[in-house]
């Protein structure tokens, strides 16, 4: 019997960015995992909301799945913006919706 191999499967969102993200040497930076730990959660994927706030900030992100869940990856000069922009939407949304 043969082992599956799961692989993620990431759907870019950087259609229409590609020259305003590009470095100094006109390559693409390194995507990095953005792991929930980042910005301060204990979970152990991404929430599906948080591609809406990348999104809306204007954040570039590539998104999948695999067996553990959602996984998320940005762009190695957006990373400290996109922790900060999910933990600032985190802390905003902290107590939401209202008991």
């Amino acid at each position: 019997m043969t082992e599956q191999v799961v692989k993620p499967i990431y759907h870019d969102y950087t259609h229409g960015m590609d020259a305003q993200h590009e470095n100094e040497t006109g390559q693409q930076g390194q995507w990095i995992p953005l792991a929930p730990a980042a910005v301060g959660l204990s979970e152990q994927h991404a929430k599906p909301v948080w591609l809406l706030v990348l999104a809306a900030r204007g954040i570039p992100y590539l998104s999948g799945h695999d067996q553990s869940g959602l996984q998320l990856l940005v762009q190695q000069e957006h990373l400290h913006a996109a922790i900060y922009e999910l933990q600032h939407y985190e802390t905003e949304n902290r107590n939401w919706p209202p008991p």
